[in-house]
Parts: structure tokens; C-alpha cells; sequence
């Protein structure tokens, strides 16, 4: 499926990145990562929330616990996109709903392309910044 995604930005949960085919039909893949970062209290709630609506295991793990555990998975993710060469822009899902415009322009940029970073700002909806204040 991901050879579909060629040309188009395609949304995949990061402990998928390190994953991603190193070719794609047979030819070299080059991919470029735009990485939204959060504030890690609230990807824990958020995971949290998830796994408690889902009955999953987990949902017992003390947030210290569920924090470690996801920090280690990223620093393993960061390690795997700098090994691999691919570019990678860091994007903080704060300043996302804070200043969207501002970040469509760097996305713009790190994209090299036409982007309508106009339509691309009017999309963000704050009110889905559920976990924002939680802690």
C-alpha cells in the first residue's frame, strides 16, 4: 500500500516509521518525515484514556511507567530515521494549534512544493485538543 502513498503525504503512527520499505517496487524509496511532536504527559493520557476505553492491557501501568516506556520507543524511532538519511522535520503539536499558518510555512518549505498553507491552517480545529491541561 505504501507505493499508493507516492507523491502524497500519508499519516503513520511513528512506532511504524522504522517499518517503512527501504524500496519500493524495486526502486529506492525516499521519503520525508514531518514528526508531530507532543508534550509527553499528554501522549501518556492520551494513550491512557485509549487503552481504559478498550479494556487493553496496560491501561494498570502508573504514568511514569507508560512515559518511560514511550520515551524509549521514540528515541528508538529518532535513531532509525537518522540511520536511514531520511529528512525529517520536528513539528510541536502545540505550536501546530497555536500558529498553524506559521507551521504550514515551515512545512511548505521542508516540502518544496506548493502547498495551500491557507486551506492547510484553516483545517486545525483547537477544540480537539482534548488532553491539553490534564495533568
Amino acid at each position: 500500500w505504501i507505493s499508493e502513498g507516492k507523491g502524497k503525504v500519508v499519516k503513520i503512527v511513528a512506532p511504524l516509521l522504522p517499518l517503512l520499505p527501504s524500496k519500493i517496487d524495486g526502486t529506492p524509496a525516499h521519503y520525508r518525515i514531518a514528526f508531530m511532536e507532543r508534550a509527553l504527559e499528554e501522549v501518556v493520557s492520551s494513550q491512557r484514556t485509549m487503552l481504559d476505553r478498550q479494556q487493553r492491557k496496560g491501561a494498570e501501568l502508573d504514568q511514569a511507567r507508560l512515559a518511560e516506556i514511550f520515551l524509549g520507543q521514540l528515541q528508538n524511532i529518532h535513531t532509525v530515521i537518522a540511520d536511514r538519511g531520511i529528512p525529517c522535520i520536528r513539528v510541536q503539536h502545540a505550536e501546530a494549534i497555536r500558529d498553524p499558518l506559521s507551521v504550514a510555512n515551515r512545512l511548505n518549505r521542508f516540502f518544496d512544493k506548493s502547498l495551500d498553507t491557507t486551506a492547510m491552517a484553516a483545517v486545525v480545529d483547537p477544540t480537539l485538543y482534548r488532553e491539553r491541561g490534564k495533568n
